[in-house]
């Protein structure tokens, strides 16, 4: 589960990721980050504290956003 603190205008957004980030949850991921872009935020910290595992589509997918 992704979760996210939304932004305000001082503070980044922070989309907190999963444990795994594979090519199983690595679109809703994608969406989440971009989501975040689209709602207005500036600055977007993808917190990967808990994540253990990232294959490459979610290497290329946090390159992207």
């Amino acid at each position: 589960m992704v979760s996210m603190t939304p932004a305000t205008p001082a503070q980044p957004t922070v989309v907190t990721l999963p444990d795994e980030i594979d090519m199983i949850n690595g679109g809703a991921i994608s969406k989440q980050l971009a989501g975040a872009f689209d709602r207005g935020a500036k600055v977007v910290i993808a917190d990967m504290t808990a994540t253990t595992f990232c294959d490459t589509l979610g290497a290329h997918m946090l390159v992207l956003a």
